[in-house]
């Protein structure tokens, strides 16, 4: 090796070294300069799961919040390790009276007790806990099915069944008592004369602190067309006894019943109207599955032979 490659070399090795000394003094200085961060006071935010203690038939009308921000100051230390905490706080809600309000600022003592004494706590978020406490309620209602189309179109509904057809709503007794059932979301009707089944889901929870022993219902519905049908009857002449008078009768009757429905399910009868020959034509009974019945004439004279 010649003194010029042996001069180099030591060069390098000085350069490499000098850099060493440089990234370690950097990361002294870096060490220092956290460590003196971390001593001084800062503000940050910390986050505090609430619980309420109320007697088991007690309940707030309306939902508390489940967390509370503590705007605070302290060291860095404490609050970087605050950072992998998780905090929670059981609020005793029995000393308060109905429609109280607890001012969380009053009561910064209440938020702190449990907290370490370096750490101030500033200012609290929300404010104002609207503490509307009643009596818990809970009540068996009944479930409607609510459908799109049936009425829409004329359509009958032949069998229905859903379970379960009631459920348990609880919570506060003056909002659980508004409700005499509990309605599902609409379902559309998609096909006629065959057999549906499904699930319904329950409307949504508007509002406040309710809740449902069920989400959805299990159903089965058989829908059938309104159809139109005409009847022909043949009545005794009120004055002419060997003659007789024709009506007809309009209807609409489910496609699923019309092989059942006959004449003989209807009655019509003639009303006079005076001493004139005049009647009235009047569907005086008709099954319950028949709708929009008119009768063809509505009224008849009977005055002469012709």
């Amino acid at each position: 090796m010649t003194f010029a490659q042996t001069s180099a070399n030591a060069t390098n090795n000085k350069k490499g070294r000098i850099v060493i000394r440089f990234l370690f003094c950097l990361f002294i200085a870096f060490i220092l300069w956290l460590f003196n961060t971390l001593s001084n006071q800062h503000q940050d935010t910390i986050f505090v799961n609430l619980r309420y203690e109320l007697a088991e038939n007690k309940i707030s009308q309306n939902k508390l919040p489940a967390q509370a921000e503590l705007q605070v100051v302290s060291t860095g230390w404490q609050l970087l390790k605050e950072q992998f905490r998780v905090r929670s706080l059981s609020i005793d809600l029995a000393a308060y009276s109905e429609n109280a309000q607890l001012l969380t600022n009053l009561h910064k003592n209440l938020f702190s007790a449990d907290l370490p004494e370096d750490i101030v706590v500033n200012h609290i978020f929300p404010d104002t806990l609207n503490m509307q406490i009643e009596n818990k309620l809970s009540a068996t209602i009944p479930v409607k099915m609510r459908f799109k189309g049936i009425v829409e179109n004329h359509w009958e509904i032949d069998s229905l069944y859903y379970y379960p057809d009631s459920i348990t709503i609880t919570g506060p007794e003056s909002i659980v008592q508004q409700f005499a059932y509990w309605p599902t979301e609409s379902i559309t009707i998609y096909d006629l004369d065959s057999n549906l089944r499904g699930v319904a889901v329950l409307n949504a929870v508007s509002q406040a602190n309710l809740t449902l022993s069920a989400a959805v219902v299990a159903y089965g519905i058989r829908v059938f067309k309104y159809t139109n049908q005409t009847y022909t009857f043949l009545l005794p002449n009120p004055m002419y006894k060997d003659r007789t008078v024709t009506i007809k009768l309009l209807c609409q009757v489910p496609s699923g019943k019309t092989a059942e429905t006959s004449e003989t399910d209807f009655i019509i009868s003639l009303l006079p109207l005076g001493p004139k020959g005049m009647y009235a034509v009047k569907c005086e009974q008709f099954p319950d599955w028949v709708q929009n019945i008119t009768v063809q004439p509505t009224f008849i004279s009977v005055t002469s032979k012709e």
